[in-house]
């Protein structure tokens, strides 16, 4: 897996990626999908681990949306980090979505070369 940029990789036919979250001061709300399907967690409550296996052709895509939610009462510092990491190498961390950030639902692609 090769990052293009904060919301873009690449990926080889038949990788495995994996995203491991981890909130902080902020409780487990996080969920994932690729392409509209909900992505179980196979982490634990506290630390969700979200995986997906590349079966696009060539050119295609993998749309994953992550949905952070942050209640009021979360302290402005909350936070879930990220690290994305392929089966084929590739480990990308220092990712975040923050409570003050504008977008808090990102939508990450993942292109299969």
């Amino acid at each position: 897996m090769e990052q293009l940029s904060r919301y873009r990789y690449e990926v080889s036919e038949e990788e495995t990626v994996t995203i491991s979250v981890t909130p902080i001061g902020v409780g487990p709300r996080v969920t994932a999908s690729n392409n509209g399907e909900k992505l179980k967690n196979t982490g634990t409550q506290n630390a969700p681990v979200f995986e997906f296996e590349v079966d696009q052709v060539p050119g295609n895509s993998h749309f994953i949306g992550i949905e952070c939610s942050f209640l009021d009462s979360d302290p402005s510092t909350a936070r879930f980090d990220f690290v994305f990491e392929g089966s084929e190498g590739g480990s990308f961390d220092g990712i975040a979505v923050r409570k003050t950030a504008a977008i808090k639902d990102p939508i990450f692609t993942f292109t299969v070369t």
